[in-house]
């Protein structure tokens, strides 16, 4: 990403999660980044454009992250602990822009079907470990799909509840919490 998209990029983030989507101006952005709004339009056409193009690096970075962090990784449950510390680390350092993009998920703007398709590639991952720990016997044989999406939840919500707490916990220690809630449930192992 070139120098002046970057600054549009880190922007857009900070307005669209101080203001709202609907509140976030295209004069807004180009004021704040300091640009042009012809540049500004040269970049892209719309908010929305910009909005897209905010979800669609914000997950394709988590991804990568995530990907790249877990290669070496053959322990399923290990690989999911990583996922819970990256996303715990995204959430702290985007904390605001990242409640934002949660409150889209719902609705029936095109933005907001775009990013749940984004959200469903990045569960996908998830989906992917689930069915690698299954193949070793190390979970339990119910669907994938649920345990992505519930993981995704589980991870989010407790996340935005400890920033929301001023902090109080680090994402090791969420990381090893969220999974033991997750893997042995509120009960605990029998």
């Amino acid at each position: 990403m070139n120098k002046t998209k970057k600054q549009i990029f880190d922007v857009a983030i900070i307005l669209f999660a101080e203001l709202g989507y609907e509140k976030t101006t295209m004069d807004d952005i180009a004021e704040q980044a300091k640009v042009a709004k012809g540049t500004l339009y040269y970049y892209f056409k719309s908010k929305e454009d910009i909005f897209n193009f905010l979800v669609e690096e914000s997950i394709k970075t988590l991804s990568d992250l995530i990907n790249n962090s877990i290669i070496n990784i053959n322990n399923p449950i290990e690989k999911l602990k990583e996922i819970v510390k990256i996303q715990a680390e995204m959430i702290n350092k985007y904390n605001k822009f990242i409640i934002f993009l949660l409150s889209q998920l719902w609705g029936t703007h095109e933005r907001q079907v775009k990013f749940r398709e984004y959200i469903y590639g990045y569960i996908k991952i998830m989906k992917n470990i689930f069915d690698e720990a299954k193949e070793q016997d190390l979970i339990i044989n119910e669907n994938s799909d649920v345990m992505a999406a519930a993981f995704f939840g589980m991870i989010s919500s407790a996340m935005i509840y400890n920033m929301m707490n001023e902090g109080n916990y680090d994402s090791e220690y969420l990381s090893n919490i969220l999974i033991k809630y997750f893997m042995d449930g509120l009960q605990g192992k029998k």
